[in-house]
């Protein structure tokens, strides 16, 4: 369910002096929630990936606020990503909900990578291989950040040995926006009319996905890439609030803990959704071989093997592998016999704009 729309505010000036600096989203709108949460289905969460707090640099958010914020927009998790420090993780706060999964994203010597589930610092290092495998020798996974960003992308693209990517970045859509009419828009249009008519399906990031997805497993990802980056008496020209909303990630795992949430995201099992064109919580990618039905992230034998999609409201739904579009129907779901290998994923419209992306089902 979308939130209520707010008013206007004319606020412009203001709004373009935010964008003048570098960073993340500047908006100059009140705060207004998600409906009260409505409660997933066992083993789906809920939650917002790559947000950071007062311990970076370049932010000024309070583990409280996040964690407060993100109950309000009635997620389940939120993963904190500080640059180049793991000082977050001895002031996480002590609630039931939501889930703060500390992590770090590092300046490595091809780009931004993020580190989760390692437990410590990363050391400096001066090759980003040994880098990621330093972080899987502790059972962490590593995701590249914003890797096609105009701003400090990936560099070393193959062959890779890191476990997953983002595949959309809120924060790094806006570096080659027209600043005018961003200002315009931000100034001039409510929070959710401003997401309706910015967010577009990432075309470039997507392309780069699928073809290293010709070769090996890599999971998607979607990030906010959060900052509040500047407070005066307490007042920000940022809305948390509507960083959490920009893009959400949908986890199956087996509980709502650090460790199955942070393998369920190296694996694939999740998809990310745009949800100012409705909560997504409720899709499901799978694929049905004999008695067996299995998930995003799985590799599923090709002979006698259907493909199902569902969705929560009536979409256009297509299934896509190497790049190619292969099958595609106007509803809420979606059977598809396959008989080919490869990496099948899922993407679905809604009003002619992107929606949801999944991870891939594996015929091998």
């Amino acid at each position: 369910m979308a939130p209520k729309k707010q008013p206007v505010l004319t606020l412009a000036p203001l709004v373009f002096f935010a964008l003048l600096f570098p960073g993340c989203a500047h908006f100059l709108q009140p705060q207004t929630a998600l409906p009260d949460r409505v409660l997933a289905e066992p083993k789906v969460y809920r939650g917002v990936y790559h947000v950071h707090s007062k311990f970076s640099h370049d932010s000024k958010s309070s583990l409280k606020t996040i964690s407060k914020t993100a109950r309000r927009a009635g997620l389940d998790f939120v993963v904190i990503t500080d640059h180049n420090n793991r000082d977050a993780a001895a002031s996480l706060p002590q609630a039931e909900m939501p889930l703060i999964i500390d992590g770090e994203e590092i300046s490595a010597p091809d780009g931004h990578l993020v580190a989760l589930g390692t437990g410590e610092k990363a050391p400096e290092v001066k090759d980003s291989a040994e880098l990621i495998a330093w972080i899987h020798e502790r059972g962490g996974i590593a995701m590249l950040a914003h890797p096609v960003s105009v701003r400090n992308p990936w560099r070393r693209m193959e062959p890779g040995t890191f476990d997953g990517m983002e595949v959309y970045n809120f924060a790094h859509e806006l570096y080659p926006a027209n600043k005018f009419k961003l200002m315009m828009k931000a100034g001039f249009l409510t929070p959710h009319a401003f997401l309706r008519s910015f967010q577009k399906k990432p075309e470039a990031s997507l392309t780069v996905w699928d073809e290293l997805l010709k070769h090996r497993h890599v999971a998607a990802i979607g990030a906010s890439d959060a900052h509040v980056h500047f407070k005066f008496l307490g007042f920000s020209s940022e809305s948390l609030l509507l960083l959490f909303q920009a893009v959400t990630v949908n986890v199956i795992a087996d509980s709502l803990e650090e460790k199955p949430v942070i393998q369920a995201l190296g694996r694939g099992r999740s998809f990310l959704s745009f949800d100012v064109r409705g909560i997504a919580r409720d899709f499901s990618f799978t694929a049905a071989h004999g008695d067996t039905v299995f998930d995003m992230g799985d590799e599923v034998p090709g002979g006698g093997t259907v493909l199902r999609v569902h969705v929560p409201q009536a979409s256009r739904i297509r299934l896509i592998s190497g790049g190619a579009l292969r099958s595609e129907t106007e509803g809420t779901f979606l059977d598809y016999p396959v008989t080919e290998a490869g990496a099948w994923r899922v993407e679905v419209y809604r009003d002619g704009k992107i929606w949801i992306i999944s991870n891939p089902i594996y015929i091998i």
